[in-house]
């Protein structure tokens, strides 16, 4: 089991961050993921395996800071390293091409 992660900051709610980026984790086109943990139960996270039952888990956690800032944890385990750090810095890539700041 390989695990990589990444954080970064955004300046926009907790709530606002996990509602699009639920949305992102589950339109990808190249790795969609279902998802084992909606946003929505306030748990102030997601937790998602690649469509099909692909050996690929990721859990994003959007903890609020202030009012209108959020730090972001990106986790991504599997069993090929290569895919799994290709993967965590695809999802963080793509959260901040979300221009939620």
């Amino acid at each position: 089991m390989h695990v990589h992660w990444r954080t970064l900051n955004l300046d926009t709610p907790h709530w606002n961050a996990l509602k699009y980026i639920e949305i992102l984790l589950k339109t990808r086109r190249e790795l969609p993921y279902d998802i084992l943990q909606p946003a929505q139960d306030g748990d102030f996270q997601i937790i998602g395996q690649g469509k099909g039952g692909a050996a690929i888990v990721t859990t994003v956690v959007c903890v609020p800071v202030e009012d209108h800032k959020t730090w972001v944890t990106i986790v991504v385990s599997g069993e090929h390293d290569d895919q799994v750090k290709d993967e965590r810095t695809s999802i963080g890539q793509e959260i901040v091409a979300l221009h939620l700041n």
